[in-house]
């Protein structure tokens, strides 16, 4: 129970004093949970009120004040940030104003020079033809004019104006067209000439385009060549040379067809650069036949001014793409280049810059004989028009017949968004527009204009086509000029006004806090010291803490309280505070059995019964008005009568324990289900006296309520004397109880007990009858907990029924660990096709050694948590029809072997199993930093045993059906007899092999598909578990004399270093040898894990055991009374067996601190048998002849003692008892006894 010091106390009281004298506001009725009532006096109503008076007003300028500074923050945050936000946008309007400014007279400049290239190439052409014209009248002969160097000098103008393709376009008239025609095919010299040139500079890609794109090429050119060596008719057009022999177009079929345009003027391609070989050569391909150019052409010949094509876009391609367009685009591009690089589907433009045939008396007097056409992409236009510190923008580039494209511009980097106008619609208001007419200016224009670069330029003719650009901000231009600073200085100012009200209130709180704290401290402390010790007491105890403190504070010491010490100093004696209580009646209460259950349980499953017992005692304890003293282990002791006087108090004790009585038995059922077998065997053993008890508090640490005297002693005497399920009352309790008219409760003990210290005293039985038991039914709710409401399976009877549902349970949650860890490994459950019948006998398929699973450090760092996994519901209720299978095909009319001794063995694997751990190394340093590392260490320490659950499965399944069908005598017997199950397994363990065969054929039913899909996911997991089961079932025949020397060797193989040194096996093998030997001999100590259990345990089972073979024997089936035996028998089998077995757990190290329970549990067994073994052995005789009788006659006398020798394999304890005397008298040199 919960305890006080008296100096925690005494600081709670110091609390409340001080708030009697300070404090100026007080808890509400409805916190306090009533009104308020001083401990030590006073008028509480008046202060209570004069405190409310206060604390309104404070409050109430509190609220003007927080008001005040809540509006003065508010009006002073919200000035700054608009200030500083406003410079802030002010700033960044400024600056893109400012930058998109430089970006269009950037731009007008970029392309007034790159137009002015074009320009001045119009003029050499010109210039070039005037020179090489042999008319003196220095009139040039166009069209008839062919540049030499034409390449050369075009990569020039290229490079200058960013066109990717230039061509020159003569204007060929009618009736010009024949002479053009030959004229062209003797000049094409300078197709040539252009391809040595590109050969020149390195310009040979199409000698590196992929074989794929080559072959398509080359199919190209030869379908050219035929079109070529065919006849000309006048209808088709030859290509030599790379140089049509005839103004050409594209047909409908996109195949070249001779132009049909004889009363118009045609603009023949004519040189070009690049010199264009995919897919055809463009020398004579007529554009004014070709819709995106025709009409572009011609406004520029019959204006004489610059003219801009329209958009042209294409899909995204290479230069082998099937489109005309994109593969054009793509070869320019490469061009460019220098590489072969794909078209993106950008914008691409046309401009045509009209040639004159003069330039000395202005354009407007000369005559336009051609055009050089050119091919731009945008995006190069606006490359680098941007301050190279400047944010990016948006550009949205639009003309009359297309409509808008989008770019974003950067100063290193311009990005095509897309057709359309994609720009951020909040920047509108700060959008800067300006047109191509007011960027080239017109011919009047240049004659003013002192830039000397615009001269030779033609004005811009814009009557098809107007193009105008428009630059938008963007975000990230905003966040370039824009910060947190408006924020942080927002928030810092609001911060400091904030720290002032927050400062504020602070100083109020604490102030408000520091009252409320002592009035709810002395609350609290009267709470608690209500809860720890009765009324009289406490009020005492506050009454003392007073006065002391008042005495401390005066610096005065009380004479009363100073006594001389022997060193010639005082000592302090506090008054002491207790109490006499003249009419009470004390009860313990103890759980009998509890000390030899709690010896195979782990420590929760304890607390588990003790909490939820004690939980349900207090309950009625409250009901009742039964003051609980203490709980001491597994003894509960209350009182009645005390601290408030009753005089019924004797009745109601009497009650009460009936009560309590009856709540253990519901609650042991119950928890049965879950804390496994006896649970429910546990009872209550009541003793209760009455008369007068000294209580009080001994000062101290952890101070107490504590109750002295005679009476308290005479109770502890009367419960340690009872019995299991009764209350024991002394003769003043059974006096009351006659007072009270209870005297039908009562009967008189047959003889007086002899109580320690007091001698020889009367008692009497209490049988309460009433209306019944008044507990309440428990409730106990677990997590992923199969159990249900209805612990009874049909078919058994409630006690098997509960060890049913335990059995379940457990099976159920190691599957959780199997699903668990299969989840992390990522594996899906199994299905039945790999799973077989074995033939041949089980003994045939034990293995040396069994392969574990190697350790998985990823899954092991991301373990599952086992108890969040759900079983579907009807694999558990295959797991309990399983249980209830096996449980059915044990004979359950067998003492010993029975369902019940497995259920014994499986909660002794069970917690062997949870008992395999390595503390004192996983904790180190260095491996607790590293989860996978402890993980590592224990996998390798135990072997692999604790890291594979299907393992852990294989045991227990192993335990619940080793005794299956056991007859309930020996190997021997059965072999003597002739039995046939002895002749199916060849006389060697034959119950053993045939619980087992039996177990596996019901594990292998179509009823539990599904459980077996969740158990092996894999057949290696299948054959594993097999092999585990097989060898922990025979490991159960620890009487067989050549399967024990087996045994025992491969255990000197596994743990002995020089065999297993000499074995020169690999490091997986002799750790799969050692588990595999471990886990034999754990099932072997599980199955008589009753003679390393408490001394109760063992008895009873020894007990069961006694009584199995005393059966066997009056029934002719066991040749030896087992009395004969039995106490020397005993001894030999702890000497040979059980001890040598204990030592080997404790010596394969895989337990940790636990491994010398095993060992000490044995010892101290064998010493208290062969101190209590003799009178232990004459009882059991003594049982059981009184409860079957003597026997008649033998009728095993007649058998040779050649037979029984030839057959004296055993099974289990019960040969090994018999054998184990036999071994001691016949062969003192055995092996076992070093």
């Amino acid at each position: 129970m919960t305890m006080m010091t008296e100096e925690s106390i005494r600081l709670q009281l110091v609390g409340m004093d001080e708030s009697r004298a300070s404090s100026t506001s007080a808890t509400s009725d409805a916190d306090a949970g009533g009104p308020w009532r001083w401990p030590f006096g006073g008028n509480s109503n008046n202060k209570t009120d004069l405190a409310k008076r206060e604390t309104r007003a404070v409050l109430n300028l509190r609220a003007v004040v927080l008001l005040v500074l809540l509006l003065v923050a508010i009006g002073v945050t919200m000035l700054m940030w608009f200030t500083t936000s406003q410079a802030e946008q002010e700033d960044f309007e400024t600056n893109f104003v400012g930058a998109a400014s430089k970006l269009i007279l950037a731009f007008d400049d970029i392309v007034e020079q790159k137009l002015n290239a074009i320009a001045g190439f119009g003029v050499s052409l010109t210039s070039y033809a005037r020179d090489n014209n042999n008319d003196n009248n220095n009139e040039t002969t166009w069209p008839f004019v062919t540049m030499n160097d034409f390449q050369q000098r075009a990569d020039s103008c290229r490079a200058l104006s960013d066109a990717l393709f230039l061509n020159v376009v003569p204007k060929v008239a009618p009736d010009q067209l024949d002479q053009w025609q030959d004229y062209a095919f003797a000049h094409k010299g300078w197709v040539q000439q252009g391809q040595d040139y590109q050969r020149q500079i390195g310009w040979e890609h199409i000698t590196k385009l992929p074989q794929q794109q080559h072959q398509e090429l080359l199919q190209q050119t030869t379908q050219q060549q035929q079109r070529q060596q065919g006849p000309n008719n006048g209808t088709e057009v030859k290509f030599i040379g790379g140089v049509a022999d005839k103004v050409w177009f594209y047909n409908e079929t996109w195949d070249p067809a001779p132009d049909p345009m004889v009363t118009d003027s045609l603009y023949p391609l004519w040189q070009s650069s690049p010199l264009i070989v995919v897919p055809e050569m463009t020398v004579n391909f007529n554009i004014a036949h070709y819709p995106p150019y025709a009409p572009y052409i011609r406004q520029a010949m019959e204006t004489g001014q610059i003219t801009f094509g329209g958009i042209l876009m294409a899909p995204p391609g290479n230069v082998s793409y099937p489109h005309l367009t994109t593969s054009f685009n793509a070869f320019i591009l490469s061009y460019a280049a220098g590489k072969l690089v794909d078209y993106q589907g950008d914008p691409f433009s046309s401009v045509f810059v009209p040639v004159f045939d003069g330039y000395e008396h202005g354009r407007k007097q000369q005559k336009v004989v051609g055009a050089v056409f050119g091919v731009i992409q945008w995006a190069a236009y606006f490359d680098n028009v941007l301050p190279t510190n400047s944010p990016p923008v948006t550009v949205v580039l639009e003309n009359s017949c297309e409509g808008p494209f989008t770019y974003q511009v950067s100063p290193s980097a311009v990005h095509f968004v897309g057709p359309g106008d994609s720009h951020d619609v909040r920047y509108n208001r700060l959008a800067q527009t300006a047109s191509f007419r007011d960027l080239i200016h017109d011919d009047d224009k240049q004659r003013n204009s002192t830039t000397t670069t615009r001269i030779n330029m033609p004005s811009l003719n814009e009557d098809l086509c107007s193009y105008s650009m428009t630059v938008y901000a963007t975000q990230a231009f905003e966040d370039e000029y824009t910060s947190t600073l408006p924020i942080i200085i927002t928030i810092s100012v609001g911060a400091a006004f904030l720290f002032a009200v927050l400062l504020f209130l602070l100083y109020d709180r604490l102030v408000e806090q520091r009252q409320t704290l002592v009035m709810d401290t002395a609350e609290h402390t009267t709470a608690i010291v209500s809860s720890l010790f009765p009324a009289q007491i406490k009020d005492r105890l506050l009454e003392e803490s007073r006065t002391s403190m008042l005495r401390s504070s005066s610096k005065t010491l009380s004479t009363s309280t100073i006594t001389a010490g022997g060193g010639g100093g005082l000592i302090r004696v506090e008054k002491p505070l207790a109490d006499l209580f003249l009419e009470t009646t004390v009860m313990f209460a103890d759980v009998s059995g509890f000390t030899s259950w709690s010896s195979v349980r782990e420590p929760s499953q304890i607390f588990m019964l003790l909490e939820a017992c004690y939980q349900e005692f207090d309950k009625i304890a409250m009901r009742r008005r039964i003051f609980k003293v203490e709980t001491v282990g597994d003894c509960y002791v209350a009182a009645a009568g005390l601290p408030e006087p009753r005089h019924d108090h004797a009745v109601v004790m009497a009650k009460y324990s009936d009560n309590i009585i009856a709540k253990m038995g519901t609650l042991t059922k119950e928890l049965e289900v879950l804390l496994g077998p006896d649970t429910a065997e546990l009872g209550l053993r009541v003793g209760i006296n009455s008369g007068p008890v000294t209580g009080g508090i001994l000062r101290g640490e952890r101070a107490r309520f504590q109750l002295f005297g005679t009476t308290v002693n005479t109770a502890s005497r009367i419960e340690t004397s009872g019995l299991p399920g009764r209350i024991h009352c002394s003769a003043r309790t059974a006096e009351l109880l006659m007072q009270a008219g209870k005297g039908s409760w009562l009967q008189k003990r047959q003889e007086p007990i002899n109580a320690k210290g007091l001698g020889c005293i009367e008692t009497f039985w209490v049988q309460v009858q009433s209306s019944g038991s008044q507990s309440q039914a428990l409730s106990i709710c677990t997590s992923n907990s199969s159990a249900s409401e209805d612990v009874v399976v049909p078919g058994f009877s409630d006690r098997i029924g509960r060890l049913i549902k335990w059995n379940t349970e457990i099976l159920t949650s190691l599957l959780r660990a199997i699903v668990a860890q299969r989840v992390e490994l990522e594996e899906a459950p199994g299905t039945t096709s790999w799973e077989t019948t074995f033939s041949g006998i089980p003994l045939g398929e034990v293995r040396e050694i069994v392969s574990l699973p190697d350790f998985d450090a990823e899954m092991a760092s991301n373990f599952k948590n086992p108890d969040e996994v759900i079983i579907p519901q009807d694999v558990v209720a295959e797991i309990e029809h399983l249980v209830a299978t096996i449980a059915s095909m044990y004979r359950h009319n067998n003492p010993f072997h029975n369902f019940e001794h497995a259920s014994h063995v499986l909660m002794s694997v069970n917690k062997t199993l949870a008992r395999i751990i390595a503390p004192s190394a996983a904790t180190s340093n260095d491996l607790m930093q590293d989860d996978s590392k402890v993980a590592e260490f224990l996998h390798d320490h135990t072997y692999g045993i604790a890291g594979d659950p299907l393992t852990r499965f294989a045991c227990a399944f192993s335990a619940l059906c080793h005794d299956v069908d056991h007859t309930g005598v020996s190997n021997a017997q059965l072999v003597i007899e002739g039995a046939p199950i002895a002749d199916r397994y060849d006389c060697r363990s034959v119950a053993e092999q045939h619980s087992l065969v039996l177990s596996w054929a019901v594990l292998m039913r179509p009823d539990y598909a599904s459980l077996r899909s969740l158990l092996f996911s894999t057949a290696d997991d299948f054959h594993r578990f097999r092999q585990l089961v097989v060898n922990s079932v025979m490991a159960t025949d620890i009487a067989d004399a050549e399967l024990k020397a087996l045994r025992n060797d491969r255990w000197d193989r596994a743990f002995t270093s020089e065999v297993a040194n000499s074995l020169k096996e690999s490091p997986r093998d002799s750790t799969n040898r050692k588990a595999t030997i471990v886990i034999e001999h754990i099932i072997q100590a599980s199955d008589i894990s009753h003679t390393m259990q408490h001394w109760h345990v063992y008895r009873k089972w020894n007990t069961k055991l006694f009584e199995e073979l005393y059966v066997a024997y009056l029934n002719g089936r066991m040749e030896k009374d087992p009395a004969e035996f039995w106490f020397k028998g005993e001894i030999g089998f702890f000497d040979f067996y059980i001890i040598p077995l204990t030592k080997k757990l404790k010596d394969c190290g895989v337990f940790g601190v636990s491994s010398g329970e095993f060992l000490n549990y044995a010892g101290s067994n064998r010493a208290e048998w062969i101190e209590k073994g003799e009178a232990c052995t004459a009882e059991l005789v003594q049982l059981v002849r009184e409860k079957y009788g003597e026997k008649k006659t033998n009728v095993t006398e007649s058998l040779e003692t050649a037979t029984l020798e030839q057959a004296s394999s055993h099974h289990d304890p019960a040969d090994a008892l018999e054998s184990a005397w036999s071994d001691e008298q016949e062969d003192a040199d055995d092996e076992n006894l070093e």
